[in-house]
């Protein structure tokens, strides 16, 4: 249901996952080569990256998953609050690895994340956030109505 402001939240959080197949999460010079650091960049690299970055694909997907599903469970608010928690949970897990964390082990590297990176997992996070307080209160506004029946 596209006139629901939650649905749009929801989209842009879709949006951005989807980005993340295509765009670099992180640059990362390793011995003098640039390497582009996308979702799914740690199963076809040369380089050894570190665990968390070898998942950070799967991790892509499952918010992907969680927030095409929230879209189209539109009938069941209690579940798609639930999946606006994971939604914004998994923004936060990335935010973390991305900034905090290095991508490659065994080699002195130099690591970069592009703001457009962290501006778009923010935007992700707060979308979910949000959706996730319009979804109550449309629950809200339902067990008025229920009411003055």
């Amino acid at each position: 249901m596209i006139q629901r402001i939650q649905t749009v939240f929801l989209a842009i959080c879709a949006i951005v996952f989807i980005l993340f197949c295509f765009i670099p999460l992180k640059q990362i010079t390793v011995e003098g080569n640039p390497v582009s650091l996308t979702a799914f960049s740690g199963f076809t690299s040369k380089f050894a990256f570190n665990f968390t970055f070898s998942i950070v694909g799967g991790f892509n997907f499952v918010a992907l998953a969680s927030a095409v599903i929230a879209i189209f469970c539109y009938r069941e608010r209690y579940l798609q609050i639930r999946f606006c928690y994971i939604l914004a949970a998994i923004s936060a897990m990335f935010i973390a690895l991305l900034n905090f964390t290095d991508a490659v082990i065994g080699y002195s590297s130099t690591e970069v994340v592009p703001l457009a990176t962290n501006i778009m997992l923010a935007a992700s996070l707060i979308s979910a956030i949000l959706a996730s307080v319009f979804i109550k209160k449309d629950i809200n506004l339902l067990k008025k109505a229920d009411r003055i029946r």
